[in-house]
């Protein structure tokens, strides 16, 4: 019975980690709502809670919060677009993998 926990965990742990080929645990992290429309082609950001230097510039913000609030606390999971930049610049690009309130 031990063995065959065993291999059914190894087998859990390999499909997790070889099905995802971005890292399948990537952290949850607070955000608040900002609006940076004054600042030269910006728009809603996303200001860190955690770390007071780190701004994102999500490009799907609206798919996940049609109505964005200033001061609005978020949960977020992102990914940083790489390849991507902007006029605003205020911080990394990043394409939003879950949002919750």
């Amino acid at each position: 019975m031990r063995s065959l926990v065993k291999v059914l965990s190894l087998a859990a742990v390999l499909t997790l980690t070889t099905a995802c080929p971005d890292d399948p645990f990537q952290p949850v992290e607070h955000f608040t709502v900002a609006d940076y429309t004054g600042l030269s082609a910006c728009g809603f950001v996303l200001e860190s809670q955690g770390d007071s230097s780190l701004v994102l510039e999500p490009l799907n913000l609206t798919d996940f919060i049609p109505n964005p609030v200033v001061g609005q606390e978020l949960w977020v999971v992102y990914e940083v677009e790489e390849d991507a930049a902007t006029a605003c610049m205020v911080g990394p690009v990043v394409t939003l993998i879950t949002v919750s309130e």
